[in-house]
């Protein structure tokens, strides 16, 4: 029987990280969860403090900068199960999550899962326009055809269906223990697209599980979604041109020019969802990101840090 492994980075997360473990707890106690690792960055808030009320394991994060991509690869070698879930201290599991999970590994050649998650319904204009868009990209993430070949070189410039990668990414022990982990990988890059890039370099494949019952918190403050684009933009940017994760001129080219070309998407968006704040909001964030990715490739790969 397989047992699942969850680790978490945290830093600062009281505000979800008690309903995020409490989605755990369920299945930890039906015996479909071996461990459940929490890595925390320093947090100054009640983070901790509402974490020990759960069966968990809490590690300090080690490094001098602390970043998702250490955590992960302190968390999953302090865990026994298989396959080992890294999971975001803002996200949590609806019903029916496991042992439905475990049915993608019987399949021997999938050694990496991402899950299609659904954002959290709040009230507020800018929370429903995320939220549009959660759904508007979760369509086209899966549509086969012209639509879903466009979209997926608007976000990564790529025609194909989106390397593994999420809040819940969810990996094969034996891929980790073949690929060394995170070993390697820069500080700052994406840890999960990485992770899923090294793996099927190696000839695993990558699945997605679409309307997986994993729900997210999504930004609702204009300040808050702009930065968090701008960062993953870099995140993304300092990934592609990475010398393990390098990609080809053509394919940065095409993932600036989905993003510039935004304000089209918004406009059938509006038109879609009658909520003009697309307009404005849809390709200022994806402006941001552009932005983003273009300081990330302009850094020098040579000096990225990275994970002992």
């Amino acid at each position: 029987m397989l047992t699942a492994s969850f680790v978490i980075p945290t830093k600062n997360s009281g505000r979800t990280i008690g309903e995020c473990l409490a989605s755990l707890v369920p299945y930890y106690e039906r015996g479909y969860v071996e461990d459940i690792v929490i890595v925390d960055a320093f947090s100054t808030d009640d983070t901790l403090e509402k974490a020990q009320k759960f069966p968990v394991q809490i590690l300090p994060d080690p490094s001098t900068i602390p970043n998702m991509t250490y955590a992960f690869e302190v968390g999953w070698r302090q865990t026994t199960g298989d396959p080992v879930v890294f999971f975001d201290s803002d996200a949590y599991l609806g019903e029916g999550f496991l042992p439905k999970l475990f049915n993608f590994f019987r399949d021997e050649h999938v050694g990496v899962l991402g899950c299609d998650v659904r954002p959290v319904m709040r009230e507020g204009w800018i929370a429903d326009a995320v939220n549009q868009w959660a759904t508007n990209d979760r369509e086209a993430h899966f549509s086969p055809g012209i639509l879903g070949r466009l979209h997926h070189w608007s976000s990564s410039g790529d025609s194909q269906i989106p390397i593994p990668h999420g809040p819940c990414h969810v990996v094969r022990r034996a891929c980790l223990e073949a690929v060394d982990g995170f070993r390697g990988v820069p500080y700052r890059v994406p840890p999960d697209e990485a992770l899923s890039k090294r793996i099927m370099r190696l000839g695993w494949r990558g699945s997605w599980w679409v309307d997986s019952p994993v729900y997210n918190h999504n930004r609702t403050g204009i300040k808050a979604l702009i930065r968090q684009h701008a960062h993953n933009g870099r995140a993304v940017g300092l990934l592609h041109r990475d010398r393990e994760f390098r990609v080809g001129w053509f394919r940065i080219a095409m993932c600036l020019a989905g993003r510039l070309g935004t304000p089209l998407e918004a406009v059938l968006m509006t038109i879609r969802w009658i909520n003009p704040i697309h307009l404005v909001l849809y390709p200022l964030a994806h402006y941001a990101f552009a932005l983003g990715y273009i300081t990330g490739l302009g850094s020098d790969p040579e000096a990225q840090q990275r994970i002992p």
